[in-house]
C-alpha cells in the first residue's frame, strides 16, 4: 500500500499553488522527533506544485522541500511583509524574477555569469519563499503593488511555466492559517493513531 497523500492549495485569480502533503511520511518524521502534542514538532512533508490552466507544474519535489509548515509561514509573512523589488537594468520592466532566474541558471549551466549575474542573483533570491533552481515561489512589491510569483516544470514535457499575480494579502494570510491548521490536525490526529 502506498502513502495517503492529501492535497491542499491556496487560490489565487489565474492559478493556485499546491501542496500534495505526504501524511503517511509526515506522521512517520512527526512521530519520531515529537516531544509533546505542540504545532512545533510537527513535521510536514509534500511536493509543491503551481496549477495554471488545468495543469500541474512542479515546483519542488518533497525531497527538496521544507516543512511545509514553515514554508507557509515564511509566506504569511511574506504577504504581510513583503520585501520591495529591488530594482535592477538586469530586468526588463513586467518581466518577473523566476524569468530571470530561469535565464541566469541557463547560463551558469553554460558557465558564462558574469559579475553582474551573481550580484543580481543575490539581490533577488531574498524575494524567493522556496527556490529549486529556476523553479520557485517569490512575493515581493513592485511599483507599490503586492506580487506573487511561481514556476514550475510540467510533468511530461519539463516545460518551465510561470505566473505572476498582483493580490490583496489579507485573506491570502486568513487562507495560509486556515491551511496550517488543517495539515497539523491531519497530522496529530494520524500519530495518535498509531
Amino acid at each position: 500500500m502506498g502513502n495517503e497523500i492529501v492535497m491542499y492549495c491556496l487560490d489565487f485569480r489565474e492559478f493556485s499553488i499546491e501542496f500534495d502533503l505526504d501524511v503517511t511520511r509526515s506522521t512517520e518524521d512527526t512521530l519520531e522527533a515529537m516531544t509533546g502534542k505542540s504545532a512545533e514538532s510537527v513535521y510536514a512533508v509534500g511536493d509543491v506544485w503551481l496549477r495554471l490552466a488545468g495543469a500541474r507544474h512542479l515546483i519542488v519535489a518533497r525531497l527538496q522541500a521544507p516543512n511545509l509548515l514553515e514554508l507557509l509561514e515564511d509566506l504569511a509573512n511574506a504577504f504581510r511583509r513583503s520585501p520591495n523589488f529591488p530594482e535592477s537594468g538586469a530586468l526588463e520592466e513586467g518581466d518577473g524574477v523566476c524569468a530571470w532566474m530561469e535565464q541566469y541558471w541557463v547560463r551558469v549551466d553554460e558557465a558564462r555569469t558574469s559579475m553582474v549575474d551573481e550580484d543580481t542573483y543575490e539581490r533577488l533570491i531574498s524575494l524567493f519563499i522556496v527556490a529549486n533552481g529556476a523553479r520557485g515561489i517569490a512575493v515581493y512589491t513592485r511599483h507599490g503593488v503586492l506580487t506573487v510569483e511561481a514556476a514550475g516544470l510540467t510533468e511530461s514535457r519539463g516545460v518551465p511555466t510561470r505566473v505572476l499575480e498582483s493580490f490583496s494579502p489579507d485573506s491570502i494570510v486568513f487562507d495560509v492559517s486556515q491551511l496550517q491548521e488543517a495539515i497539523v490536525g491531519l497530522i496529530l490526529q494520524r500519530a495518535t493513531m498509531q
